[in-house]
């Protein structure tokens, strides 16, 4: 598949699909998926030394500050198979990230672009109750979904607006199937019509 930009972000809430999204298109396009969780989790795993879970290490915020995540993500771009492209899931999620990848793209001469998804806050609520129960999830409350979506909503709004001021941010209705939304992900971020 030929897209305008092989260099994609995925935005959207917990929720919203933007992992299975992101595996689909890097798939179909030929390029890494990088998911930023899955490099934090290698990252502990390579520097745990006292025994302790490294995913409990992540929750309590060690090894997830701004610098760290950029650092892990950038060098993770800049090996061989990322080269003709990339799929980024979980980054940026601030703007002091943003700025960071947008220099490192300014300095490759690459375009992006940015697929947001887009789900109704009741359905991403029933989404992720039925993941927590799916995965058995004990912690993950409804009071602990709801702060979630908040905090992201705090921290996507900043992005959004970043985006759009460049012209690479590309709105997909993500409340239906999974086909239908990876047709619809295809269809904004290769800048090709909507059959």
């Amino acid at each position: 598949m030929q897209c305008k930009s092989s260099r994609v972000v995925m935005l959207g809430a917990p929720g919203s699909g933007k992992g299975t999204q992101g595996a689909i298109l890097a798939s179909a396009l030929g390029v890494p998926h990088v998911a930023s969780s899955d490099l934090l989790r290698q990252h502990a795993e390579r520097e745990q030394g006292d025994g302790a879970d490294p995913r409990a290490r992540m929750a309590r915020g060690e090894l997830v500050d701004d610098e760290a995540v950029i650092d892990l993500v950038l060098k993770r771009l800049g090996q061989p198979d990322a080269r003709p492209g990339f799929v980024l899931d979980g980054f940026p999620r601030n703007t002091t990230q943003a700025a960071a990848l947008d220099r490192w793209l300014t300095e490759t001469g690459t375009p992006l672009a940015v697929a947001l998804l887009e789900v109704p806050r009741q359905k991403l609520l029933d989404r992720l109750a039925a993941r927590a129960a799916k995965e058995q999830r004990h912690d993950d409350d409804p009071q602990t979904r709801l702060h979630r979506l908040d905090v992201y909503e705090s921290e996507a709004q900043p992005l959004v607006a970043h985006y759009t001021r460049q012209g690479a941010l590309r709105r997909v209705d993500a409340d239906d199937d999974v086909d239908t939304v990876a047709e619809r992900v295809r269809s904004a971020v290769c800048d090709e019509p909507s059959a």
